[in-house]
C-alpha cells in the first residue's frame, strides 16, 4: 500500500506563489545595451550611406544597395520610428539618472504573487519597442548579406559589404534585446517545471517501490504459510506413526502376556 501523502500543489498554484521582482539593474543594463546597439546601428547606417553617396550613379541605383529602394513612404516611417525610439531611450536614461537603481531598492518593477498584470504591461511595452526597430532593420533583414568576397570587390565595395554584415547582426540584436529579461522569467518557470517533474518521478518511484515491496511481502507470507502447513503435515504424520507404533507395541505386550499366562496355567495343571 502506498502511504498517504499530503495534496501536492499543481503547476499553476506553484506559479501563482512565485514572487516576480524585476531588479532595476536588469532593466538598466537592458536599456544601456539597447542604447549601445542603437548608436552602433545608426553610425554604421550613416557610414554605409556615405560610402554609397561617394560612388558613381551606377552603383547607387542598384536595388540591393539602396536602403528603401526609393520607397519614400517607408523611408518616412523609418525616420519616424528612429526618432521615437531615440526619445524613448533618452527617457529611460534620464529616468535612471533621476531615480538610479543603486538608490531605489523598491521600484515599480515589482509583481506581487499571482498578479501578472504589471509584467504583461512591461511585455507589451517591450514588444512595442521591438516593433519600432523593424522599420529601421527591415532593409537589412529583407536581403541580408552574411559574407563578403574580397577578391570580387574593390576596397570601397568591400568596406560597404562588411558594414552591411554588421548592420544585419545589429538589426537582429536591436529587435531581440528587449526580450532578454524574459529569459530570466522563463528560467523560473523552467525551475518550477523541473521540480514538478522531479516530484512526479519520485512519487512514481515510491509507488513502484511500495508495489514491489507489497508483492514481495505477500509472496513471503505465502511461503511462510506453505512452510508452516508442511511442518504441520509432517508433525501430524509423526504423531500418527507414533500412535500406530504405540498401539502395535501394546498389542504385542498383551499377546505376550496372554501367552505367558497360558503357559503358567498349563504348568500348574500338570503338577497337580
Amino acid at each position: 500500500m502506498t502511504p498517504s501523502q499530503q495534496r501536492r500543489l499543481t503547476f499553476y498554484e506553484d506559479a501563482q506563489k512565485v514572487t516576480i521582482k524585476q531588479n532595476p539593474w536588469i532593466k538598466f543594463i537592458n536599456v544601456i545595451l539597447a542604447l549601445i546597439i542603437f548608436i552602433l546601428f545608426t553610425a554604421y547606417d550613416f557610414k554605409a550611406i556615405g560610402i554609397l553617396n561617394t560612388q558613381n550613379d551606377e552603383l547607387i541605383n542598384t536595388s540591393l544597395r539602396l536602403k528603401y529602394n526609393n520607397n519614400h513612404g517607408l523611408e518616412i516611417i523609418g525616420w519616424f520610428c528612429w526618432s521615437i525610439y531615440l526619445h524613448v531611450l533618452c527617457f529611460y536614461i534620464i529616468r535612471f539618472f533621476i531615480s538610479p537603481p543603486w538608490k531605489n531598492t523598491e521600484s515599480f518593477y515589482y509583481v506581487k504573487p499571482g498578479k501578472l498584470r504589471t509584467l504583461i504591461k512591461f511585455l507589451i511595452i517591450d514588444i512595442i519597442l521591438s516593433c519600432l526597430n523593424i522599420p529601421l532593420s527591415y532593409p537589412y533583414l529583407k536581403e541580408p548579406i552574411t559574407s563578403c568576397n574580397i577578391e570580387s570587390l574593390d576596397s570601397s565595395e568591400y568596406e560597404w559589404c562588411t558594414i552591411r554584415v554588421k548592420l544585419v547582426i545589429l538589426a537582429w540584436l536591436s529587435i531581440f534585446i528587449w526580450f532578454m529579461v524574459y529569459l530570466i522569467y522563463l528560467s523560473f518557470i523552467f525551475i518550477i517545471l523541473c521540480e514538478k517533474i522531479y516530484m512526479i518521478l519520485m512519487s512514481w518511484v515510491i509507488y513502484k517501490y511500495q508495489h514491489i515491496k507489497g508483492l514481495y511481502l505477500r509472496w513471503k507470507r505465502k511461503e511462510m504459510l506453505k512452510k508452516q502447513s508442511e511442518i504441520e503435515i509432517e508433525e501430524s504424520k509423526d504423531l500418527i506413526s507414533n500412535d500406530f507404533q504405540g498401539n502395535a507395541s501394546n498389542e504385542n505386550e498383551n499377546v505376550n502376556r496372554n501367552i505367558n499366562d497360558n503357559e503358567v496355567n498349563g504348568i500348574e495343571v500338570v503338577t497337580t
